[in-house]
C-alpha cells in the first residue's frame, strides 16, 4: 500500500513539530522525567562504587580512554537502573498497603464518619470521594487490574531501556 504525497507531508511536518523541547527551561523540565519512574539515579552503595570502579578498570584494560570508561560504566548504570525498575514494576503492592476489599455504601458510611459536622461538604464532593476510594479498591482487589497496572508501568520503561540501550552502544563505541 503506497502512501499519499499528502500523508508524506503531514508525517514530515508532524517530524518537524516533535523534536523535543528547545528551551533550557523545557530542557530541564525534561531531563527530570526520569524521577516519574524511578529512574533517576542509582543509590550508591559499597557494592555499586566497587563494581563500578571494577568495570571502569576492565574498560581501561580494554584499551578505552579514561573518558570513554567513564562514559560505558555510566551507561551501565543507567542500563542497570532500567532493569532494576522492570522488575519492580512487577512487584504486588504489599498486602498492608492495599485497600481492603468494602463496597461502595460502606466507603460512603466510613466517609461520613471521618467528615466534620462543619465541613461544608456537598454530596457532589461526598459522592467523588466514595468514587475515587472505591475506584482505588477495585484497583488493589481486582488481580486482573493489578497485572493491567504492571503492564502499563512496564510499557513505559521500554522507552527508557531503548534509551539506555542507545546510550550504551553508543559509549562501547568510543575511541580504544
Amino acid at each position: 500500500m503506497k502512501t499519499s504525497v499528502s500523508k508524506l507531508l503531514a508525517n514530515k511536518s508532524n517530524a518537524l513539530k516533535s523534536t523535543g523541547p528547545k528551551s533550557k527551561q523545557g530542557k530541564r523540565a525534561a531531563s527530570q522525567n526520569a524521577r516519574t519512574h524511578g529512574l533517576s539515579g542509582l543509590v550508591a552503595d559499597q557494592n555499586a562504587v566497587s563494581l563500578d570502579a571494577d568495570l571502569l578498570n576492565d574498560a581501561l584494560g580494554l584499551g578505552y580512554s579514561q573518558e570513554d570508561a567513564q562514559s560505558l560504566v555510566e551507561a551501565l548504570q543507567a542500563s542497570r537502573a532500567v532493569i532494576a525498575a522492570k522488575h519492580a514494576s512487577y512487584a504486588d503492592k504489599p498486602a498492608e498497603a492495599r485497600m481492603p476489599n468494602i463496597s461502595m455504601e460502606q466507603i460512603d458510611e466510613a466517609i461520613g464518619q471521618l467528615i466534620s459536622p462543619y465541613a461544608r461538604v456537598t454530596p457532589r464532593e461526598r459522592r467523588y470521594m466514595v468514587a475515587l476510594l472505591h475506584k482505588e479498591v477495585e484497583k488493589d482487589n481486582d488481580p486482573v487490574q493489578r497485572l493491567g497496572l504492571k503492564i502499563e508501568a512496564h510499557r513505559k520503561l521500554l522507552r527508557y531501556e531503548q534509551r539506555a540501550v542507545n546510550r550504551l552502544r553508543g559509549a562501547a563505541r568510543g575511541q580504544k
